[in-house]
């Protein structure tokens, strides 16, 4: 399986590298750390999966994933898996607390 990883932090970047080499059968072809680049990745290398961060600096993934599929870059068996970095918040007492 030939994977895209779109993620604007180098640690989340180098964490995701670090699981997917767990795993055989699963070839990174390359990274993207904002929209433009990634655009480019996965229009480029038709990718089977890509791991895509909802919040890009500079962009959005949603914009990402929306370009791509305007354009037919990618086929329509493509899986996208879509991440989103949150900081841990302590929830207050009494108070409803959804991870």
């Amino acid at each position: 399986m030939n994977l895209v990883i779109v993620e604007d932090s180098e640690l989340i970047q180098t964490q995701l590298l670090r699981l997917v080499s767990l795993h055989g059968g699963i070839n990174v072809v390359g990274i993207a750390d904002d929209e433009e680049t990634a655009v480019s990745l996965i229009a480029s290398s038709n990718p089977d999966a890509v791991l895509l961060d909802l919040v890009l600096e500079p962009g959005s993934g949603i914009h990402v994933l929306e370009r791509i599929r305007k354009a037919g870059c990618t086929s329509p068996k493509a899986h996208w898996l879509m991440l989103r970095r949150k900081r841990a918040i302590s929830p207050k007492k009494g108070s409803t607390f959804n991870r």
